[in-house]
């Protein structure tokens, strides 16, 4: 303990495992903690569990490559059903409330990283439990609960998009969700690294998408002229704030996008943030005032579905239904994370894993030293994958073994159960508003505004007061757009309130 005091010790930085940086002694009588900081602290066990996952792991994402994967984390099926919205809310409040969204999200991801950072948790159930009370517990289950079901729809739309796509290859739409989850799945157990490619290929599918659709328009002077509306208000507006929310919240895939980001900093990540909403405004901008005045007020609720029946839309459908593929695995990736993250916890106090978790490191496992010497603490040692193949679980109570670790059992279930999911979900431009709306009031509003409330610091009591009105008044205005998007879930292109048409 002095030795690593003086820095005497043989241990060097790179020596250290990001999973397993603590000393167990044989004795039992303490473990030591490394934090970001590198300075020791003694724990006694009963708060080690809500202790960081020791020092920040260095990731191996460049910023161009998170960049990437953040555009890319927003040009999912939502972004087909944009022109759609923005038929039943008007050309210029469509870009308005563009504008509106994309502050939220920004703001609400930049709580939770810097959230994240002070904790070392990157997963937003992990930092949704370092809540204070009783109830900070029950939002982490409730959260870890409302991922699932969010990105499970999101997966699902993914697939379907893929299906409506080769519909135009006369492949039936069965066949169709069957060999999307056949590629999604390889490609969900890729290190986020090798994915900054695939997402490429995403965003250069959807840049396709628009510079098609603006091909189109080119040619558009030799048929008759298309009116929509300009400037208007009604029910659709809240139509378009659910699709926007729809594409733009990826809350639940920050933090782990975040985990492996080179030489992460807030700073660092803001600025991917913005450049990736800086284009994907323009993108969305250009995408809907084009394909208004190609379609009008007509337009359908999945864009791909005007594109003509030639080898270039064709082409086109193929392109986006690929790009989805590629949005994918950083879905799936947030449902992964907290098994993932409770996997580290468990190898590191030596613990089965316990499904849901314990509330600290005592209630990780009852079992007697004196019965069982595997109860026993271990020497520090490195863990190689061999040693992650097999782990011993609880899940309510029962003790249990598997041959995999559950976060890669997790990824062909979820494949297999949105391709399910797929077969019954017919109709895009719906589900994607109501999914979008269910996910505004816990991503948006709940899960940024308790984060900003309890987990960070106020300067003042001045900026402290402002601070607690700003984050209530997220948690209200976003609770009630998500009530307002699960009952407006129509474009209400017979209700828009038109002040100015324009024809083009």
């Amino acid at each position: 303990f002095c030795s690593l005091l003086h820095g005497t010790s043989r241990w060097s930085r790179q020596d250290w495992s990001p999973a397993l940086m603590a000393e167990s002694r044989t004795d039992g009588t303490y473990v030591m903690v490394l934090t970001e900081e590198s300075s020791p602290r003694v724990s006694t066990g009963d708060n080690e569990l809500s202790a960081p996952l020791l020092t920040k792991d260095v990731g191996s994402v460049s910023a161009l490559a998170l960049t990437m994967n953040l555009v890319n984390a927003s040009l999912g099926s939502g972004a087909l059903s944009l022109p759609w919205a923005a038929a039943g809310a008007s050309m210029l409040a469509g870009v308005g409330i563009t504008l509106l969204v994309l502050v939220l999200n920004a703001l609400s991801n930049i709580i939770l990283v810097v959230a994240a950072e002070r904790l070392q948790v990157f997963d937003l159930g992990g930092v949704l439990g370092h809540l204070p009370g009783p109830w900070g517990r029950s939002l982490r289950l409730f959260f870890d609960a409302s991922i699932w079901f969010s990105v499970g729809l999101t997966l699902v739309g993914y697939l379907v998009v893929v299906a409506d796509a080769l519909e135009s290859w006369h492949l039936p739409k069965t066949y169709g969700l069957a060999l999307g989850a056949a590629v999604a799945l390889p490609l969900s157990f890729l290190e986020p690294k090798y994915l900054a490619f695939s997402s490429s290929l995403s965003v250069g599918a959807n840049v396709y998408l628009v510079g098609l659709i603006a091909v189109l328009f080119s040619y558009k002077r030799e048929e008759p002229p298309v009116e929509f509306c300009l400037v208007g208000y009604g029910p659709g507006l809240i139509t378009m704030c659910s699709a926007l929310m729809q594409s733009l919240i990826f809350q639940m895939c920050t933090l782990p996008m975040y985990e492996t980001l080179k030489d992460r900093s807030v700073k660092r990540f803001s600025a991917c943030l913005l450049s990736s909403f800086v284009f994907v405004f323009l993108l969305f901008a250009a995408l809907c005032f084009m394909s208004l005045s190609l379609y009008g007020s007509n337009v359908s609720s999945n864009i791909l579905q005007n594109l003509p029946q030639t080898p270039w839309g064709n082409f086109g459908r193929i392109a986006m239904g690929l790009s989805v593929l590629a949005v994918y695995p950083i879905y799936l990736e947030s449902m992964v994370a907290p098994l993932r993250h409770a996997e580290a916890r468990a190898l590191r106090h030596h613990k089965p894993l316990q499904l849901p978790s314990p509330a600290s490191s005592t209630g990780f496992d009852e079992c007697d030293a004196s019965r069982e010497p595997s109860c026993n603490s271990l020497p520090l040692r490195r863990l190689s994958s061999a040693h992650l193949e097999r782990i011993k679980m609880r899940v309510l109570g029962f003790r249990l073994w598997t041959p995999l670790r559950p976060s890669q059992l997790a990824v062909p279930l979820v494949v297999g159960a949105s391709a399910l999911g797929g077969t019954v979900a017919p109709h895009l431009g719906a589900c994607n508003i109501m999914n979008g709306a269910s996910q505004v009031a816990a991503m948006v509003g709940w899960a940024p505004g308790f984060t900003g409330l309890f987990l960070l610091d106020r300067p003042s009591a001045q900026l402290g007061l402002c601070w607690r009105g700003l984050m209530l008044l997220l948690i209200v205005f976003s609770t009630l757009m998500s009530v307002l998007g699960l009952l407006y879930t129509d474009n209400f292109i017979k209700e828009l309130h038109c002040m100015y048409f324009t024809q083009a």
